[in-house]
């Protein structure tokens, strides 16, 4: 039961950094259309948060696994 409940963590881990990942993505790319350099510093600024947000979420999955092991 215990496995069980690690894979589902391991998986929900790797769902919400896939979605952090896509939305570094989608940052990097509105900032390439953006009018202004005040948009594109703050379309950049978003994109660090969300960046920071993947590191700890990558962390967080390698972690789960390893305890997994």
């Amino acid at each position: 039961m215990d496995a069980m409940i690690q894979a589902f963590r391991v998986e929900n881990l790797e769902t919400r950094l896939g979605l952090h990942q896509f939305v570094c993505a989608s940052l990097e790319l509105e900032s390439e259309f953006a009018q202004t350099h005040e948009a594109r510093d703050i379309l950049a600024q978003r994109r660090a948060e969300e960046m920071k947000d993947c590191d700890v979420l990558q962390f967080a999955v390698e972690l789960l696994r390893r305890e997994a092991e």
